[in-house]
């Protein structure tokens, strides 16, 4: 584990990307409605993309994967498989001018699901990542100035750059403002 991160790929998105890119456009119709706004990125506290798309065998499938990849990043840091986590997720939908610039993640752990990442790379301050289709990332939150992140689009695109973020606690009896679900 380089950096303190990990890369997974999920099979479920590389072997089923025109379906799920077509899920996800549907998902973002609904969180749209639902926040009552076109950003889906920063409304991601009044909403879980998992839980509104809990009939999707797509996104089933997807957070069966994801449950696994934090379990196994969370022994990677130290972590035992009985650990409580919970996480919150989104769905981030860009055009080619609206990606995000530099944040952090004031969490235990976050990452993000490469859906439809066109050509992208996302930048840290001392590393970068190549986005590819079914890409999983996870490393560490943190206020740390070395986890903050922003994307860069390598070529100028045509419709929506589309990604899942997600952010993970083993925080216990907090009152968060987010919708956190167990990852069991």
């Amino acid at each position: 584990m380089t950096n303190n991160y990990q890369i997974y790929q999920s099979k479920t998105v590389q072997n089923n990307w025109s379906d799920f890119v077509d899920h996800s456009h549907e998902a973002y119709n609904k969180i749209t409605d639902l926040v009552n706004s076109k950003d889906s990125t920063w409304n991601y506290l009044h909403y879980n993309i998992f839980v509104e798309t809990a009939t999707s065998h797509l996104y089933f499938l997807l957070f069966a994967e994801l449950r696994k990849y934090i379990r196994d990043y969370n022994r990677q840091i130290g972590g035992s498989d009985s650990d409580m986590i919970w996480m919150q997720s989104w769905l981030n939908f860009h055009k080619s001018d609206e990606v995000l610039d530099w944040h952090g993640h004031p969490w235990e752990f976050h990452g993000y699901i490469s859906i439809d990442p066109k050509k992208s790379k996302t930048i840290f301050r001392e590393w970068e990542i190549y986005n590819e289709i079914g890409q999983v990332y996870i490393g560490p939150g943190s206020n740390d100035d070395r986890y903050h992140h922003k994307v860069e689009v390598l070529e100028p695109y045509e419709g929506d750059r589309i990604t899942i973020g997600f952010d993970c606690t083993k925080r216990q009896n907090e009152v968060l403002q987010s919708k956190m679900i167990p990852i069991l």
